[in-house]
């Protein structure tokens, strides 16, 4: 299977893949119940073939807490992000 980044779609593939285990940790910084069936052989086919898997994976958390963060805050108090 082609490892290689060819679309938008395969970008949020290879994204679900790192956030499957971060629900898993016992200070998870999210919880993402759906990640891993999202993510599926492309996804983890996709960030295999990466190297530094662990600092990706880390900046994946970081990345998606801040943007969750402001989602939530716009949606909490009806304001908008944009």
């Amino acid at each position: 299977m082609e490892a290689a980044v060819n679309n938008v779609s395969d970008t949020a593939l290879w994204v679900a893949t790192f956030r499957a285990p971060e629900g898993q940790r016992a200070d998870a910084a999210f919880d993402d119940p759906l990640a891993a069936l999202l993510a599926g052989e492309r996804g983890r086919a996709i960030a295999s073939a990466f190297s530094r898997q662990e600092n990706v994976g880390l900046g994946m958390v970081v990345r998606t807490s801040a943007i969750d963060r402001l989602i939530y805050e716009a949606l909490s108090d009806g304001s908008t992000p944009f």
